[in-house]
């Protein structure tokens, strides 16, 4: 695991490490009233493990365009509800994380990058 080897761990201090089973939770990151969907299972590899094909991105809608101009009064607990029952559940929505010994790709994945991704860097 990257993050896990000897000359990283040693320079990241121990209490960083306390809810790292949550680094690839996928669900949304709550602030007042700015929401952000963290997609963890797009990182997987950064942890050691096997890349699957990630769920879909998770749109949130709506939530860019607040701002808390003359909402003084608004209760961002209960308009961002929805967003906080997510949030509640983080840790059902860890994704399946099989450690990869070699970090080879599948090709599953592969392909499906393939087909959605941009795999070239263009020169400028």
């Amino acid at each position: 695991m990257p993050y896990r080897r000897l000359e990283i761990a040693a320079i990241i201090p121990s209490f960083a490490y306390i809810h790292s089973h949550l680094w690839c939770t996928n669900a949304p990151i709550i602030n007042f009233n700015v929401v952000e969907w963290y997609h963890g299972d797009r990182v997987l590899r950064q942890f050691g493990c096997i890349q699957y094909i990630p769920d879909p991105p998770c749109k949130v809608g709506e939530v860019h365009g607040i701002n808390k101009r003359g909402k003084q009064e608004l209760h961002w607990g209960v308009k961002q509800q929805r967003f906080i029952t997510v949030w509640n559940d983080r840790l059902a929505r860890i994704p399946q994380m099989d450690m990869s010994f070699d970090l080879q790709a599948l090709l599953e994945y592969i392909q499906w990058y393939c087909s959605m991704g941009k795999p070239y860097i263009l020169g400028g």
